[in-house]
């Protein structure tokens, strides 16, 4: 695939922040296939049932926006995410790229799905997306894992994830940009007790400079 053409194109991947010292450590993000057997900690996520039936599992989700309802459905739930900001072309320079308009309402048969390899329908269907708001669960496939050394943001949705996210890039000492705010409002996390052991488990990784063991009132281990 020529990466030439991805333009600005910016992909995000959105993630649990509890997960983020994993992904810090690996410095990659990997598809469930891959984690299944390099994490088998990690719980599949509850969409792991529909990924394996379309034939998903090998793929790391990203989207081309932040504002999506996978993001809504996730934060309404009161536990915090971020968005990890990678450009396409960084993306479709290091893994197979594929992109697929998810449809949550309506994927119980594989047929419903057509994976989209060739890059000029992709960017198609990213300018329809864009222009006409056509597949609002439009996703762009990377197989099996995506390195974070392109990544040109962690965006957050409050000061406090943004403050927790600073310091755990500090204690691991990983080279990337400090952390943005920039998750629209209305796919935040609510403050409470989720929000609160969650800030505490990232900023123990972060002094501890590792990741750590999962105790306490933290959710089960995240979503893949």
């Amino acid at each position: 695939m020529d990466t030439t053409t991805w333009g600005d194109l910016v992909l995000y991947h959105v993630t649990p922040l509890d997960y983020l010292p994993q992904i810090l450590e690996d410095a990659a993000l990997y598809s469930a296939s891959v984690l299944s057997s390099m994490h088998p900690e990690i719980f599949p996520r509850k969409t792991s049932a529909r990924d394996k039936t379309l034939g998903l599992t090998e793929f790391v989700h990203m989207t081309v926006d932040l504002d999506t309802p996978m993001l809504r459905s996730q934060h309404g739930g009161g536990r915090p995410h971020v968005a990890i900001a990678i450009p396409a072309y960084e993306v479709a320079g290091s893994a197979p790229v594929r992109a697929v308009a998810l449809n949550a309402s309506a994927w119980r048969t594989k047929a419903a799905f057509t994976l989209v390899d060739e890059e000029a329908e992709i960017m198609r269907m990213v300018r329809r997306h864009r222009e006409l708001a056509e597949s609002p669960g439009l996703t762009i496939l990377a197989r099996y894992g995506v390195p974070i050394v392109g990544a040109t943001a962690i965006i957050c949705d409050s000061k406090v994830v943004q403050s927790s996210v600073a310091k755990l890039i500090e204690g691991m000492q990983i080279n990337l940009p400090a952390p943005e705010l920039g998750i629209p409002p209305e796919c935040a996390c609510a403050p409470g007790a989720v929000l609160e052991s969650t800030v505490q488990y990232v900023e123990a990784c972060a002094q501890a400079g590792a990741v750590l063991p999962r105790t306490g009132n933290l959710p089960p281990p995240p979503s893949v």
